[in-house]
């Protein structure tokens, strides 16, 4: 499977939480964290109530672009920068018909994305439904 399969099966599998505990989230995410998957540097889960459980992925140097996001995810939204050396934020919406939770995938970019942009970082929140 590769990095941006893996990372679709992750965010489809968060869908399944139900309660945000940290415990429910890893069961969910269903792999270690140690090492950190996806080439990534670090993995940081933290369980919370949904809107504010979730799990970022922070890479050095980055692995997946703009394109593979696109291509697996479908089209982002642009989120709104908060100052001028904010990060450049692409948003897509992750549902899987039956599960009490969905993910927003949050990707950060340091220029203004193009295809060929690696993300620094990834964010899956998991929202409830």
């Amino acid at each position: 499977m590769s990095d941006i399969q893996l990372l679709r099966s992750m965010a489809a599998r968060l869908c399944a939480v139900a309660t945000g505990a940290e415990a429910e989230i890893r069961s969910a995410l269903a792999m270690e964290t140690e090492p950190a998957p996806l080439g990534a540097r670090e993995i940081e889960v933290s369980g919370g109530v949904l809107s504010r459980a979730s799990v970022e992925i922070r890479f050095s140097p980055p692995v997946l672009t703009r394109a593979d996001l696109d291509g697996v995810f479908g089209r982002a939204e642009a989120s709104p920068r908060t100052g001028p050396g904010a990060a450049h934020v692409l948003a897509y919406d992750v549902r899987v018909a039956g599960k009490p939770a969905r993910v927003s995938v949050f990707a950060r970019f340091a220029e203004p994305p193009q295809p060929t942009s690696g993300a620094k970082s990834i964010l899956l929140r998991i929202d409830p439904a």
